[in-house]
């Protein structure tokens, strides 16, 4: 049997039996064994639980205190042709002296160390909600932005209003990227012109409806760039040609991307 600090390795039952079995037995009274689990694999066998027991003997020094104390265990036993020939125990016998009003590491165990964790997560933690509020901040702001763009574009009408209201809201290299037949265009006037009042042109009455509407940090650049996503769609009257198909519907519902 392998054991911890004062109980070492005992070898043989009666090792066993005068120091551990006895000396546990006379200190701890009215014991409720809990196993909150039992394990086997092959040879080995495990479980882990406590026990419940009313100080009444000493205990490492410490004279009885009729306190009830918990004392957690693991228990680990190799077997071999039906006999336990090797037995592993682990007792938290710190805890149980903890219990007991005893620091068996003088202010210097986990405690110390745990109230110092604290400490510092708990600054970590406030820094984070600094951080994550700002955050969300710009997030809100962005969508803001956006959703106040979108409802002026939607207003413009002629070419002027549209190109006016894209030099409004982008930066002068501003870097549109459409899909085909439109491709890659720079600057709200070329925008304008090649994209937006062609499509104002040829459909009116156009009612954008929204679904999905977010913003966040681009995680390709590790959060260097904020960008903002729409998806939804468009509805409008087919009043005149677009991109040389010809005028045959009188409504048309088209699907619309937008990452900014």
């Amino acid at each position: 049997m392998d054991g911890q600090c004062r109980m070492w390795s005992q070898t043989r039952p009666l090792e066993f039996q005068d120091n551990w079995q006895r000396p546990f037995q006379d200190a701890f009274s009215d014991k409720v064994c809990i196993d909150e689990a039992r394990l086997v694999q092959g040879e080995w066998a495990a479980a882990f639980g406590r026990q419940e027991a009313v100080h009444s003997g000493e205990f490492m020094g410490i004279a009885p205190t009729g306190k009830r104390v918990e004392i957690r265990y693991m228990d680990f036993w190799k077997v071999e042709d039906g006999k336990i020939v090797d037995n592993w125990v682990m007792v938290d016998f710190p805890y149980v002296m903890r219990q007991l009003g005893v620091d068996p590491f003088n202010g210097h165990g986990w405690e110390k160390m745990t109230a110092e964790l604290c400490q510092f997560v708990m600054a970590r933690i406030i820094t984070l909600k600094v951080i994550m509020t700002d955050l969300e901040t710009k997030l809100a702001q962005a969508k803001l932005y956006v959703h106040s763009f979108h409802n002026d574009l939607d207003k413009a009408q002629d070419k002027k209003e549209i190109t006016d209201c894209l030099s409004h809201y982008t930066t002068e290299n501003w870097y549109w990227r459409g899909m085909h037949p439109f491709y890659e265009q720079t600057g709200a006037a070329n925008v304008a012109n090649t994209f937006w009042h062609p499509l104002k042109e040829s459909f009116s009455r156009i009612h954008r409806r929204t679904d999905i509407f977010f913003a966040g940090l681009n995680d390709v650049d590790h959060g260097k760039s904020l960008w903002v996503c729409e998806m939804g769609n468009f509805m409008g009257s087919f009043d005149n040609d677009w991109l040389r198909h010809p005028c045959h519907w009188p409504h048309v519902f088209f699907t619309i991307c937008r990452i900014s």
